[in-house]
């Protein structure tokens, strides 16, 4: 009797090793829905829906016509695009709080501390 146990609990030992791993899967994923939907909902729909609206006249009231990248020529040849950029790069990169200034600080720190 014990070698008819023997063989029958190799078998079965892959499948219940299966079927709690898949148990942990569906349970990962259904702990990440609510953050997946979140993400969905308020980051990639309205990005995709302003990504549409770039290529078109829209107002307010009334339907958007297409007019292709005509908004982008007319931003690219725009000077305010082009300072205002600049202002964004200048303080982004040189603010005295910035990321860029508190990694070159921490290399002058001794290396023991």
């Amino acid at each position: 009797m014990s070698n008819i146990q023997a063989r029958v609990a190799p078998e079965a030992a892959p499948r219940r090793i299966r079927a709690r791993k898949v148990r942990e899967a569906l349970d990962a994923y259904a702990m990440l829905l609510p953050t997946i939907i979140g993400v969905l909902v308020f980051f990639a729909v309205p990005l995709g829906i302003s990504f549409y609206l770039s290529f078109t006249n829209a107002r307010l009231v009334g339907t958007p016509g297409f007019v292709g990248l005509d908004n982008y020529t007319q931003v690219f040849r725009d000077p305010t695009f082009w300072e205002s950029l600049q202002n964004t790069l200048i303080f982004s990169l040189f603010k005295p709080d910035s990321l860029t200034h508190r990694l070159a600080g921490s290399l002058e720190l001794p290396s023991p501390l």
